[in-house]
């Protein structure tokens, strides 16, 4: 964690924020003996927590995990934000994980998000991610979770998708505060 500093504080009743000892330790998910599908089920479970908080905060809806892709990987996971756009989430727990890899960390991005580009309407959203989604990793509630997306793909009319293609890559991972 190259160039940055954590630091622990301690927020009393009346807003008063005091610096606590001693200071945080930065540990690596890897120093955790985290793995990525650790990673990975945290932030399927707390996307709405982690992009939450201000007024231009992403809403976004997880509609995929381990996906597979027509470059034989899998994208870790894929979420739907509210204005319909596709959102691929990657994770890679430290920086040796980065550094391993054969192609850049961007090559595999830019590959991943290639192969939803393909993806032309919500039914074959629903087709190709979700419903394989909803089935492997939501099955004791799905129910009710297919209605979570209609509000994320804009439907205004039936006859028009408003649905934008990939805008966000996002990549997460590296570091945990003790």
């Amino acid at each position: 964690m190259e160039g940055s500093k954590l630091v622990s504080i301690l927020i009393d009743s009346g807003k008063k924020i005091s610096v606590m000892e001693p200071p945080v330790e930065a540990r690596t998910f890897g120093f955790l003996e985290l793995k990525e599908d650790h990673i990975e089920a945290f932030l399927d479970g707390n996307l709405d927590v982690l992009f939450s908080g201000d007024d231009n905060a992403l809403s976004l809806l997880p509609v995929g995990r381990q996906v597979p892709n027509e470059f034989g990987g899998e994208c870790d996971l894929v979420a739907i934000d509210s204005e319909g756009c596709i959102v691929i989430i990657e994770i890679k727990r430290d920086p040796k994980d980065c550094k391993a890899r054969v192609e850049a960390f961007e090559m595999q991005a830019i590959r991943y998000a290639s192969s939803f580009a393909l993806i032309e309407s919500p039914d074959d959203l629903a087709e190709q991610v979700y419903v394989p989604y909803l089935r492997k990793y939501k099955s004791d509630k799905i129910a009710g979770l297919g209605m979570g997306l209609l509000p994320h793909l804009e439907l205004r009319n039936l006859g028009t998708w408003s649905y934008h293609p990939i805008r966000n890559s996002i990549t997460s991972g590296f570091s945990y505060t003790k």
